[in-house]
């Protein structure tokens, strides 16, 4: 029977890691609108990579879910309550767990949203900074893009912070059906994502914006007043500039704070085996999406759970007490818990970028690598009358922001995830310690539809201090950090110059090593316990990127009582 015990074991842990680096090419990329069906996948390596080796200018940041820690599962003499041999009547499990996550190595964080390719044009500014300022190939970004008219360096020091209280229910049914058992997670989470914005600007701006009409028609370029001193205030664009509209969506804003239960976890199981010193168990589990959702409002939305999508799946565990000395008390286990999870597609909204090269330029087939980095957030001429190969019968009528009309309703999923963990545990009278480690997977992000951007309606405006917004002409190469030269013909944005894949996460996998201390008081009434850990989790390397899944690290305080 031990010998039984270890090979499922084993099955069950290779069947996890095989399924986390199967499903690793899997995925989707470059979806036509609207069409509801999935392309050829989106490969890790096929993300635009800076210098440094990072992923770089995207536009959204899938974290870990807070609903999948085994660290908090698992952890205390509490488990042993669990699964009872010999058990013929109803029992039950409360458990409280309180646990603080920080985010470190927040250095590669920031790569993941910047606009330079890891080394900066400016001399001024270190790798994973940007410099801004007028429109010359010493900078990197266009400050015009965003109302400002002086030159500084900005940088991000992202950082995530959660606080969960998860109350965890078990049940034990045997009085009803031999074996049945039931099981709840609440995760109530607080969440903060902070970019960390910094800014060297001192805030010597010009009086007004440069050029005749490069903002306004109404008063001319020159008369109109700078309304921002800093690339910081800008980046949150909450004041429109000339006849620029306030940023919608995509605002490069400070910390967001959110409150929601993460994802509420629901599991049928039954204990195939239970012995004395063993048992093994599956169970059904559904987490119902319970957090909140992608709205694209900020750059680094604060996101409880799993971006409000479904999750259905199955969970096996057990235990197997390898050694005992009941004269002192004490014991030795081995405990493993592995979930083996669908993520269903969910509505949400992400930012998406534009095809670098020009806009009505084919892409790079199922590849990420032709991202024009920063695109979300470049001036569009918005047109009326617009004519397919012609200039628009109307004319420009005004600007537009590229974040205002690249922010899409979408169809979003990971299709596949699993959460697992070996650990072994020790017993000496009340005590009780925990030594662990837990893995983490989860598949590319695949889009299956989207909405489409205005035909016919849009044009890349390179803006420069010589601007003319209202000439009827289109500058389709301009980046966010250079101006291009006028189209021979003027060129319309279509819904095939959308990047899909900088709105989309890459395939994501971590381990974490955690260890937990409790005490039990196990002859007095409810069996109280009360234990103390802490945890590190290491973002994994995936095809060269170091900065796909996140380093952080967690203290846990957990108490249960029985009944």
């Amino acid at each position: 029977m031990k010998q039984t015990l270890k090979n499922l074991l084993c099955l069950a842990v290779l069947v996890s890691s095989t399924a986390a680096f199967a499903c690793d090419s899997s995925g989707s990329c470059g979806v036509a609108s609207g069409s509801g069906s999935e392309s050829d996948c989106c490969f890790p390596g096929s993300y635009s990579l800076n210098a440094n080796g990072n992923v770089y200018g995207q536009t959204n940041f899938t974290a870990h879910p807070v609903q999948w820690d085994q660290f908090r599962r698992m952890s205390g003499a509490s488990t042993e309550k669990l699964h009872l041999f010999g058990e013929e009547e109803f029992y039950g499990v409360a458990s409280l767990a309180l646990q603080y996550q920080q985010t470190t190595g927040n250095s590669n964080i920031a790569q993941w949203f910047s606009f330079a390719n890891g080394n900066s044009k400016n001399n001024g500014a270190s790798n994973g900074q940007m410099s801004y300022g007028p429109i010359d190939a010493s900078n990197d970004i266009n400050a015009l893009n965003f109302g400002v008219t002086s030159s500084g360096v900005v940088s991000f020091c992202p950082k995530i912070q959660n606080f969960v209280a998860d109350i965890d229910l078990f049940f034990g049914w045997d009085e009803f059906v031999c074996g049945l058992w039931s099981r709840f997670s609440i995760p109530i989470n607080w969440t903060r994502w902070d970019l960390g914005l910094n800014d060297s600007n001192s805030g010597n701006n010009a009086t007004n914006y440069p050029g005749t009409n490069s903002v306004s028609v109404s008063n001319g370029g020159a008369n109109v007043p700078v309304v921002y001193t800093n690339m910081k205030d800008a980046w949150n664009g909450d004041k429109p500039f000339g006849d620029v509209p306030v940023l919608k969506k995509g605002r490069i804003n400070g910390s967001q704070d959110e409150v929601a239960v993460a994802g509420l976890k629901m599991e049928l199981g039954y204990d195939f085996m239970r012995r004395e010193k063993s048992h093994l168990a599956l169970s059904l589990m559904v987490v119902a999406p319970t957090g909140n959702k992608p709205e694209a409002t900020f750059l680094f939305d604060a996101i409880s759970g799993s971006s409000k999508s479904w999750e259905i799946g199955g969970d096996i565990n057990g235990h197997w007490n390898f050694w005992e000395k009941q004269e002192c008390n004490q014991s030795l286990g081995l405990h493993f818990d592995v979930a083996l999870m669908g993520q269903l597609k969910a509505s949400q909204t992400r930012l998406f970028g534009l095809n670098s090269g020009g806009v009505n330029t084919t892409p790079v087939a199922n590849s990420c690598t032709n991202l024009n980095a920063g695109s979300s957030w470049l001036l569009l001429k918005k047109v009326s009358g617009g004519v397919a190969g012609a200039n628009p019968t109307g004319g420009v009528v005004g600007l537009e922001r590229a974040a205002n009309v690249l922010a899409l309703e979408s169809k979003i999923g990971a299709g596949f995830e699993t959460n697992g963990a070996l650990l072994v545990k020790y017993i000496r009278n009340h005590f009780s310690f925990d030594l662990g480690y837990e893995l983490y997977y989860r598949n590319a992000e695949t889009l299956s539809s989207r909405n489409s951007i205005a035909a016919l309606t849009y044009a890349v405006y390179g803006i420069s201090d010589a601007s003319t917004y209202t000439n009827i002409d289109s500058q389709s190469t301009s980046s966010i950090g250079s101006v291009g030269a006028n189209d021979a013909t003027f060129t319309y944005l279509a819904d095939s110059d959308v990047c899909n894949c900088s709105a989309l996460q890459p395939s994501t996998f971590s381990n974490k090593v955690f260890g937990f201390a409790e005490y039990s008081w196990d002859n007095c009434d409810w069996e109280p316990t009360l234990g103390l850990g802490a945890s590190y989790e290491i973002g994994a390397d995936k095809q060269g990127a170091e900065n796909v899944a996140l380093n952080q690290w967690s203290v846990l305080a957990k108490g249960s009582i029985s009944f």
